[in-house]
């Protein structure tokens, strides 16, 4: 079916074959566009790290510690957005992922890590306890909310054409959500036990080691559930059983061993050095005070090595995702230009969509102007085109394929119609 792409009026039937398209869009560089949203950011980043630099003297209650957490936190979730370059997912979706991690997830994780600790014998709990059932447990937990987020979202796909768990970066994103309200109440519940059994002081010590933005302490469950939630992404674009199966189960062996290695490389290390008994003994009933001092000093340098690699393992995401965006803009490059022989979509459109940082400065010309009902359906009206583009990459080859696309070329022309109708009543008011 053809759509004007200005009124959005069908103008053909759909068994026709589309005119030739214009001259194809180029694909640009998607990395420099991540590297300048990157960039910006830094900002509010910046903004978090005064916030610990001046930390001593600025935070005396614990209430205020928990609101820099809950900072950190809510900075590290929109950054996760920006990765989202071109099907931004909505905050309040986010928000419900959050909570639900530091809830639901947080209290079968309780429950799991206290009955799989006790089921341990006494030296192996002590010493890789936290590296045995927290990687099970936990990324299980908050697992669980990503496999019903892509469940409902399946479910949509079939009954009304839509698909918003779409790919890499939907997935890492959901996963870090969820991850980051996880690990938000799981500091403060640190904190709490610290701060009963040693005291406020030692419990605040132990609580600002958790949330260390220098260290990226906090980026543990967001990007280990993230991982996972990128194994279901990418299996929303395999045309393969093995694919569709075998990217879930990789996500969620990576998700487990860097869980795994955060809370036992250290002992490891610790295992391999003095043995299993002295390791043991140093955990449990302990070692001559010459021994402890060496241990503990063979502890602290295993955490700094670590802690080296926590940053390059973040860097490897980084580019993972720069990569990812960078096929997603080819991807739909590729499918608009095609549907621009078909009017649903035009060249200017395209352009815009695929100049992310255009598209932005666009969108807050509107804000500034008061054009609050344009932005929002322009902002659909790129969304759907985009989805439309990455459903077109799903079905090549499909049978029933030219059925599921016309409805959505419907649904972006209704849009399409409803953007006319608000641009012409700014023009009469005017």
């Amino acid at each position: 079916m053809h759509f004007c792409p200005n009124c959005g009026i069908p103008l053909g039937a759909s068994g026709q074959h589309p005119p030739a398209a214009i001259a194809a869009v180029p694909n640009g560089d998607g990395i420099q566009r991540l590297s300048l949203l990157l960039l910006a950011a830094t900002i509010p980043l910046a903004f978090v790290l005064l916030i610990v630099s001046v930390q001593p003297s600025v935070f005396a209650e614990p209430e205020l510690y928990f609101a820099y957490a809950l900072i950190e936190a809510t900075v590290f979730l929109l950054l996760f957005r920006l990765f989202d370059l071109y099907e931004r997912e909505p905050l309040s979706v986010l928000a419900l992922m959050a909570v639900w991690g530091g809830t639901v997830g947080l209290a079968l994780a309780v429950i799991g890590n206290s009955a799989l600790n006790h089921s341990l014998p006494r030296p192996v709990g002590a010493v890789f306890g936290a590296a045995i059932a927290a990687p099970v447990v936990e990324e299980a937990s908050k697992g669980a909310a990503l496999v019903a987020a892509f469940l409902v979202t399946a479910w949509a796909n079939r009954r009304f054409g839509l698909f918003k768990f779409d790919g890499l970066t939907d997935g890492l994103l959901y996963g870090a959500a969820i991850g980051l309200g996880f690990a938000v109440v799981e500091d403060i519940l640190y904190f709490l036990n610290s701060a009963t059994s040693q005291g406020v002081g030692t419990g605040l010590k132990v609580f600002l080691t958790r949330t260390s933005l220098l260290n990226l302490n906090m980026l543990l469950h967001p990007l280990a559930t993230g991982a996972f939630g990128a194994g279901l992404g990418l299996a929303t674009w395999s045309r393969t059983r093995r694919g569709r199966i075998g990217f879930p189960l990789l996500g969620l062996a990576v998700a487990m061993l860097t869980h795994a290695a955060w809370n036992g490389f250290d002992e490891l290390v610790l295992v391999e050095r003095y043995g299993w008994h002295r390791t043991s003994a140093w955990f449990t009933t302990g070692v001559d005070p010459a021994l402890s001092d060496r241990m503990q000093r063979t502890f602290t340098h295993a955490d700094q090595i670590f802690h080296i690699g926590w940053y390059v393992f973040i860097a490897l995401w980084v580019v993972t995702i720069a990569l990812w965006n960078r096929h997603q803009r080819k991807v739909i490059a590729t499918e608009l230009s095609e549907e621009i022989g078909w009017g649903t979509v035009s060249g200017e459109e395209l352009r815009r969509i695929l100049h992310v940082v255009g598209r932005t400065k666009l969108g807050w010309k509107l804000v500034l102007a008061g054009r609050f009902e344009e932005r929002r359906l322009l902002r659909r009206l790129d969304s759907e085109l985009v989805g439309l583009a990455f459903l077109k990459r799903r079905l090549r080859g499909e049978p029933d394929a030219e059925a599921k696309l016309d409805v959505r070329r419907r649904r972006i022309a209704t849009i399409r119609g409803e953007l006319a109708v608000a641009e012409s009543e700014i023009l009469v008011a005017a």
